[in-house]
């Protein structure tokens, strides 16, 4: 069990250190991060204030329904044009989601690089064809379970079945979700979406790591990116109320909030969550050294005494240094003193001989 825990911290701990490899680069996936939320939140927000002023309009015009004629085309393009551009962006950010994933599984350290837009751009189809496949069943059964556990014009009965079907349905997801995971990574690995779904290979490398240490990695995971999450969260919230309360508009601090969170908060989710991934795919193939961490610590220790040793005996050095010279000039100052002790003594044998 301690061999287990000992596993699963490593694993994690390395892939929340992964991002800080490279802080120009975080920071650069997270600009990328601001720039999607910012065309969504523009995208919803100008649709959002169409509607409402669709919606005042028809009531001074005294009509029962709301007319979306009144809405100018040119704004309802507006819309459509900033969605369009924050799926191209989602799409980007998903390929190099990808990358990252290569990387981890490669056991490369660095940081992926930003500019093969193309290629970034097919990876990220790839990897949201993949999530989107996965997603449909459990999809189809959560509505269908919804729909009937909430319906009350088929019955009691019907209604207990719709809700055991949403039962189903949750537990359905959370067991495609872990599927998923080793399933992107293995399609990275292969290098073909087929690779997603050899569902027999995918079993077989979760039991090759074990149920328990692979849930166990996956939890623990969620757990620390949450907690670091909320408590950054915590901290931008005081930021933009702070900034609320000197600013007369609280959008302001809206948009100050969305920046940090987007900048700091989802590039560092993304960059330690799908490095983890790729360590845990190392690990169910059995390619993943847990010693390796210990021994880059190791010798950063090592590194560190011995710059410590160094600093010591170059201090040791000019210490002897200085009673070397502090000697030396001790020794001046008696040649001096003697040279003029005989030089005083010859003065008074010549007022002697006088």
């Amino acid at each position: 069990m301690g061999d287990i825990m000992g596993s699963i911290t490593d694993i994690v701990v390395e892939g929340l250190k992964y991002p800080f490899n490279d802080v120009n680069k975080y920071l650069g996936f997270g600009v990328i991060q601001v720039i999607m939320s910012a065309l969504f939140m523009g995208a919803f927000a100008s649709t959002g204030y169409y509607f409402v002023q669709a919606y005042k309009t028809s009531v001074s015009m005294g009509l029962d329904m709301m007319d979306l004629s009144v809405v100018s085309p040119a704004m309802i393009i507006v819309s459509a044009v900033l969605f369009v551009l924050g799926l191209i962006v989602f799409v980007y950010i998903s390929g190099y989601e990808f990358n990252i994933l290569k990387f981890s599984i490669s056991k490369n350290n660095e940081l992926p690089a930003f500019n093969d837009y193309v290629g970034i751009l097919k990876d990220g189809l790839k990897m949201i064809a993949v999530k989107i496949a996965y997603a449909i069943l459990p999809g189809i059964l959560f509505l269908l379970g919804l729909m009937l556990s909430v319906n009350d014009n088929v019955g009691a009965a019907v209604n207990v079945i719709g809700s055991f079907i949403l039962a189903i349905a949750i537990i359905f997801a959370i067991i495609v979700a872990f599927f998923l995971i080793m399933a992107t990574a293995r399609m990275v690995d292969m290098g073909t979406l087929r690779s997603a779904f050899d569902f027999r290979e995918i079993y077989e490398l979760i039991s090759n790591m074990g149920v328990v240490q692979y849930v166990g990695i996956l939890i623990f995971l969620a757990i620390a990116i949450a907690i670091i999450n909320l408590a950054a969260s915590a901290i931008f919230e005081m930021i933009g109320f702070a900034v609320a309360l000197v600013l007369p508009t609280a959008l302001a601090s809206v948009f100050l909030v969305m920046i940090l969170s987007s900048l700091l908060i989802d590039s560092f989710t993304s960059l330690a969550t799908y490095r983890v991934y790729g360590s845990v795919y190392n690990v169910a193939q059995g390619n993943y050294d847990f010693n390796e961490s210990e021994t880059e610590d190791s010798q950063d220790s090592e590194d560190t005494s011995a710059a410590d040793e160094n600093e010591v005996a170059d201090s040791e050095e000019a210490a002897a240094e200085d009673v070397v010279d502090s000697e030396e000039a001790t020794a001046v100052d008696d040649d001096v003193s003697e040279s003029e002790d005989e030089v005083s003594e010859d003065k008074e044998a010549e007022a002697d001989e006088k």
